[in-house]
């Protein structure tokens, strides 16, 4: 009886937490974009993106795209991301590091 009811705890825990991947995108479609033009492309994009994720069921991804245009909107557009591969020339590409597997 004690395993059931553990189970049953873990199985209900495991649902809640699921429920809440992938909320940052309703927070961020309902901000108005404010700063530079750059700023406000910038939020136009992130959300498309965010939008995009949460519709693949990708909501990890979806909450960063969606934290990134909550950052943009408010007129802080964040840093871009360094892609591993950023500073190799076009012929050593086969010899440039590759991102890890996500």
């Amino acid at each position: 009886m004690k395993r059931i009811k553990t189970t049953c705890a873990i199985a209900a825990t495991a649902l809640m937490l699921a429920g809440c991947g992938g909320m940052e995108l309703q927070r961020a479609e309902g901000l108005k974009a404010s700063g530079s033009n750059f700023s406000k492309n910038l939020y136009t994009g992130n959300l498309e993106l965010s939008k995009s994720e949460w519709q693949e069921g990708d909501y990890r991804d979806s909450d960063a795209f969606a934290m990134r245009a909550v950052s943009a909107a408010g007129g802080t557009p964040g840093q871009p991301e360094i892609s591993p591969t950023a500073n190799c020339p076009r012929t050593s590409w086969v010899s440039c590091p590759t991102p890890a597997p996500a």
